[in-house]
């Protein structure tokens, strides 16, 4: 079970420069994060590269949100594009973006 950066033994930079390869074997081998202090405030948190690559796939929005914001900055951009006021419905704005990304195919 991984620990996390709450949980993660503190350390200073000073005895991470004199102990980086334990850290490191510590971050990898038990999986467990290292938080690097310095002045007393958190500064970093060493983890394995495993670790940082599953943190950094659960980070990326689902596809389904990108899609719904890729909408919404289309709705915006169409409605300062109306004159007066104006502005576009939710079903001429999927006609036209449905219409511009078969263009694109």
């Amino acid at each position: 079970m991984l620990k996390t950066a709450e949980t993660a033994p503190t350390i200073t930079a000073s005895e991470a420069k004199l102990h980086f390869g334990e850290i490191l074997h510590r971050c990898v081998y038990e999986r467990t994060p290292v938080t690097i202090s310095k002045h007393n405030r958190p500064m970093a948190v060493l983890v394995s590269y495993e670790q940082w690559e599953t943190d950094e796939e659960a980070r990326k929005p689902h596809p389904l949100i990108q899609k719904i914001e890729a909408m919404q900055r289309a709705y915006q951009k169409k409605k300062r594009k109306k004159p007066h006021g104006g502005t576009t419905s939710v079903v001429s704005l999927l006609r036209e973006l449905r219409d511009e990304r078969e263009k694109s195919l």
